[in-house]
């Protein structure tokens, strides 16, 4: 038996598509990019984005070695199972065809979607309902479609995972490769059961395996290397460390209270965040350290330290031999310094790191948005991808110009406009799409030429009364 195999491969870097979640209608995000850029109005939906494809690509980085080495090596026992419970279930099958032609592409699809991502399934399943109001909450209400779907798409399979009624994800694998097969004289591209031997069918799972191993090592390179910085970083990490406190001293008093104490409910993006600043080493071999140090030295004029025994990040101004806490410095300091944490403490050595940032300009002088969207234009590629969110021109423009001047490769860089439509709000890449000569501005163009307008009008209104008088 010879095997010949026609890929329908899309890339070689993972796709992760959403249709229908939340506000949004749809959704695609690249994983080979950069630098990822999501501008829009208010309200259409990308925090949502950014946070599912967060929670999905954390809880794929959980597949441990060990599924992955049961995969490799499942194909020759899984075979006989297969068969085994083919033979039981045959008289069904043969109602429907008399000739027992029963694909084995689609018992290996069914398979492997049990044995690698029911597991995921049940985990990102658990990460949506701790971070969104639930999962029937979350299908799009200005769409007809009864559910949402998440859709993977690697080099030669595709994952889609849809929900259902009762708070449930279901996931099944579509694998993206045409087959023909070659027995004796006969060519078969409907690959049945019933005309090969169980010999033969262990060949086909081998160049089965061989096809999929590439696609799912993709999964485990970004293994404790996913990280999330949400909006207002500064107020909820001052208000995470006075509750951490809080509740160290309720548990000091638990005997004494006569009454339930509801805790409020903290979306699990914002769990990590606070548990990743609270959970770092000083001592940690950050490979962005030298980066770290340019954001301390040309914006913050100051180092963020960490202390080890209060479990807290802590800012020093050049100069001064005093340590702040973040509280009591600046809405600069305080906004940028959980950055620099993470760049100096957090990311680690050898890892292919992402980072989600929600509107890193917070409370930041236009100045400082500009000198920040240099460092981060500088981060991306060095093994580290960013994502972030925007309502900045100045960020905008600045990026513009970096590719413009050839500073940043426009290839790298993946500009989203978040669009509202009647079915949803959709992800627009081409409008703002990043080009060797820099980006179209489609997103905030249009409020400053109103207000040039207004001020045209008004001036006009001024010298029409001055000549009255």
């Amino acid at each position: 038996m010879s095997i010949n195999t026609q890929f329908e491969r899309k890339g070689n870097s993972m796709k992760i598509t959403l249709k229908d979640f939340g506000p949004i209608s749809h959704f695609e995000f690249d994983l080979e990019k950069d630098l990822h850029v999501i501008f829009g109005k208010n309200s259409v939906g990308k925090s949502y984005a950014i946070s599912v494809i967060y929670l999905v690509l954390k809880n794929l980085a959980k597949i441990e070695d060990s599924q992955f080495y049961q995969f490799y090596h499942i194909y020759p026992e899984f075979s006989e199972q297969a068969i085994k419970r083919l033979e039981k279930d045959s008289q069904v099958y043969q109602q429907n065809s008399p000739e027992n032609n029963i694909d084995f592409i689609e018992i290996i699809q069914r398979e492997v979607a049990t044995l690698l991502f029911s597991e995921f399934t049940r985990e990102l399943e658990k990460s949506l309902k701790s971070s969104f109001p639930g999962i029937d909450q979350l299908r799009n209400c200005h769409s007809a479609s009864e559910a949402f779907s998440i859709i993977l798409d690697f080099a030669d399979f595709q994952l889609y995972i849809k929900s259902t009624a009762g708070e449930k994800l279901i996931s099944a694998i579509k694998i993206q490769t045409q087959f023909s097969v070659k027995q004796g004289l006969k060519q078969y591209s409907s690959l049945s059961l019933v005309n090969f031997s169980e010999q033969d069918i262990l060949k086909l799972s081998a160049t089965i395996d061989s096809l999929l191993s590439s696609s799912l090592k993709e999964m485990n390179r970004y293994s404790n290397s996913i990280h999330f910085l949400p909006s207002s970083r500064s107020g909820l990490y001052q208000a995470l460390n006075t509750f951490s406190a809080l509740l160290a001293e309720l548990s000091k008093s638990r005997n004494f209270l006569t009454s339930k104490i509801e805790l409020p409910n903290i979306s699990e993006p914002v769990s990590d965040y606070f548990l990743s600043l609270s959970n770092i080493s000083s001592l940690s071999n950050s490979p962005h350290h030298y980066e770290a140090s340019d954001i301390e030295k040309n914006i913050l004029n100051g180092e963020v330290l960490f202390n080890e025994s209060t479990k807290k990040l802590y800012y020093r101004q050049f100069g001064v031999e005093r340590d702040f806490e973040l509280s009591f410095t600046s809405s600069m300091v305080s906004e940028i310094s959980p950055i620099v944490g993470y760049l100096k403490y957090i990311l680690r050595e050898g890892n292919d790191n992402i980072l989600f940032i929600e509107e890193p300009e917070a409370h930041l002088h236009p100045e400082v948005q500009v000198k920040l969207m240099e460092q981060f234009a500088a981060l991306s590629g060095k093994r580290l991808q960013i994502v972030m969110t925007s309502h900045s021109n100045y960020m905008f423009n600045k990026l513009s110009n970096l590719i413009l001047d050839n500073k940043m490769d426009h290839n790298k860089v993946a500009s989203y406009l978040m669009r509202p439509t009647e079915a949803g709000s959709v992800a627009d890449m081409l409008s703002m799409k990043a080009e060797e000569d820099g980006m179209n501005d489609k997103n905030f163009a249009d409020t400053a030429e109103m207000l040039y307008e207004e001020r045209i009008e008004i001036y006009e209104r001024l010298n029409n009364a001055a000549k009255k008088c």
